[in-house]
Order: structure tokens, then sequence, then C-alpha cells
């Protein structure tokens, strides 16, 4: 999430929230997305590596519209080339470094690292705006908004011929009710850190 979401979901949790507090709030909160990250990540190794993948499925991508996504592989690569002259630098250019992987997430990563060859959208930007739960400035789950996205997402991915794909949603996301018959969903839930 980024920092404004985040402000306006804490400012609305808290009203008692200053600037300050909400700042150290979101520095744990990055903390904690990274380490989540990296559990992902171990996990979706693993995966790749026994189904013998070479792509992703990414949700909140948008089909026809991954100039963002792209724009920020291609920084992830020009950092990933200038690694070292990057690491001997100040800590502000580290934390760019970690602000642009958490903005691509372990798909983006995977790419760069060419542990995969390519990251398929599936997302309808209609669909995906109308489910945002933050919408009207606070958290509201619009249920069939979500069920709507959730059918075009699974829609989009029966259009493959690949036998296993890999969907990395957010935890809210349940599609068992939106898979047809004959198609077996597992879903892995990312222990979250204690």
């Amino acid at each position: 999430m980024e920092m404004g979401p985040f402000y306006t979901d804490q400012c609305n949790q808290n009203q008692a929230f200053d600037k300050h507090l909400i700042s150290l709030s979101y520095s744990r909160h990055r903390d904690d997305v990274s380490s989540f990250q990296q559990r992902q990540r171990e996990i979706l190794i693993e995966l790749i590596e026994k189904y013998d993948l070479d792509s992703l499925y990414q949700a909140r991508l948008v089909v026809g519209d991954t100039k963002e996504f792209d724009k920020r592989v291609s920084i992830r690569k020009s950092i990933q080339q200038r690694l070292p002259e990057i690491e001997s630098t100040s800590q502000t250019s580290a934390h760019g470094q970690l602000s642009v992987d958490l903005s691509i997430g372990n798909s983006g990563q995977f790419l760069v690292d060419q542990i995969i060859k390519q990251v398929h959208p599936f997302e309808d930007a209609t669909l995906l705006a109308v489910a945002n739960p933050m919408k009207s400035g606070q958290f509201r789950i619009d249920e069939q908004a979500y069920e709507a996205r959730e059918n075009f997402i699974i829609e989009q991915m029966l259009k493959s011929d690949d036998q296993v794909m890999i969907l990395i949603c957010g935890r809210g996301s349940d599609f068992s009710d939106n898979i047809p018959q004959g198609v077996e969903l597992k879903r892995i839930e990312i222990p979250v850190k204690e």
C-alpha cells in the first residue's frame, strides 16, 4: 500500500494519529510487507521449480495496461545492473531500491532475476476500480463488485492452455465459488509474521 491510502486508512481508524506516528506505522508496515514477500518468494520458487513454470498471474495488473508495472520492472533491472554502485551509497538509495522491489512484488522481481519469462495481467480496469474497498476513503467491501471481479479473473485465466497456473493475489480473495467444475483450486496462504 502506498503512503497516501495508508495515511487515509490510519486517520479513519484513529483520529488521534499524527503524521509522525503514521510515518512510523507506515515504516513498520513496509517492513512487514517486505518480510511477507520474502516468505512468499520462497514458496513461489518452490512451486515454479516443481511445476517447471515460466509465467505467473498477478492480481491488480490490468489487461492492456501494464505500462506502470513494466516501467517499474525496467527501473529495477537498471538498479540490479548498478547494484555494486548503489550498495556503496547512502541508506536513502537502498530505501529507494526497496520501494521499487515492493512496488513490483515477487512476480516483477522474478522477471528481473529471469526466474520467469512473463507475468500475465488479467484484471478489468472498471471491475478493479468498482471493487476497490478504499474508493470511498474508508474500507468497505462491496461483495457483488468483488464477485464480478473474481469471475472476470477466473475467466481470463481459463483462456490459457496451461495445466498449472499460479495466481498471486491478496488474502481477501476467495475464488472457491468462481471455479467451474473440473478445475482444481489449491489456495496457499502465506503465514503472517508473528
